[in-house]
């Protein structure tokens, strides 16, 4: 029996993220030989996200919480399989979660991504034909490969076999946003829900993740692994009327996180009964941080 809380205080113990750290007693990965001890140690195989959106769970069971997603073309190193349940555990390597995935979600066959969705979410056609059905839609960021352009080169893109797309919402992976902002700023009313991204609903710290995948980086998930990731920039002072904050900063709360938009306005996934993203002053912000959590800004981190 999958005990995760004993491998997280074990982890603990270790000083290890047990978000982050591919280890369980049973099998870990390759490189915690002679670090964590585990009756197995394998080098993972590496697995491509096929479909739209697949969840990843800290435990093995459908009940579990999700506590991120995958999307379309993001990788996964495998390191065990349970045939029995279809699940495979093992590593992400967008935002770095450890972790189980549906296997019948990923693909062996590893295509190199060519292109990303650059907006909110786009519909794949069987046909490239406006007038067929969707088959899925792709959330921003997903990542695909082109292989056929339509006659016209213009509306649609192919990206694989009966999956159309159209052109204009992808961009090219060296044609990044120039900033976070730009990307998720189309995001606002859509749905809060923890532990999503694919398009559809996000929670705060992955509008934060959806930012930064834009503009070509990679950051950690969660907000608390973000406000101490070094690849978000560095904590600086800020005055007590927060008058001195600047766009793009992110303004970190225990638990929470935003993105300043302007120096007055910040975007964010809210819960509570809001539950939507939404943009708002960050006085305001910080005035419900203090009345409903009685705790105040933890930092500010800018580039």
């Amino acid at each position: 029996m999958y005990d995760q809380l004993a491998r997280k205080a074990f982890l603990a113990d270790c000083g290890r993220e047990h978000r982050t750290t591919a280890w369980r007693s049973d099998v870990a990965a390759e490189e915690y030989r002679g670090i964590l001890s585990a009756r197995h140690y394998s080098p993972g195989r590496l697995y491509q996200c096929r479909v739209a959106s697949t969840p990843l769970r800290f435990e093995p069971f459908a009940t579990s919480t999700v506590e991120d997603q995958l999307l379309r073309g993001d990788l996964f190193d495998v390191y065990k399989i349970n045939r029995s349940v279809g699940l495979g555990w093992g590593k992400s390597r967008q935002g770095g979660h450890v972790g189980f995935v549906p296997m019948a979600d990923l693909s062996r066959s590893v295509r190199k991504s060519t292109y990303f969705v650059s907006k909110p979410f786009t519909p794949v056609y069987p046909l490239p034909n406006t007038e067929t059905n969707p088959i899925m839609y792709l959330g921003l960021n997903s990542r695909v490969t082109v292989d056929l352009l339509d006659e016209k080169g213009v509306i649609f893109a192919r990206i694989g076999e009966g999956q159309w797309v159209f052109r204009n919402d992808l961009r090219r992976l060296d044609d990044w946003f120039a900033n976070p902002i730009d990307a998720i700023l189309p995001l606002v009313g859509l749905p809060y829900v923890w532990g999503h991204r694919s398009g559809f609903a996000y929670d705060c710290s992955s509008v934060i993740q959806a930012g930064e995948l834009s503009m070509g980086n990679d950051c950690y998930r969660d907000s608390d692994q973000q406000e101490e990731d070094p690849r978000l920039g560095d904590k600086v002072g800020f005055k007590p009327d927060l008058s001195d904050l600047q766009p793009y900063d992110l303004v970190h709360y225990p638990k929470h996180v935003v993105r300043m938009v302007d120096k007055t306005n910040a975007i964010h996934a809210r819960g509570g009964n809001v539950r939507r993203v939404v943009i708002e002053p960050i006085v305001d912000i910080n005035r419900w941080r203090l009345r409903k959590h009685e705790v105040g800004i933890s930092s500010v981190k800018r580039r």
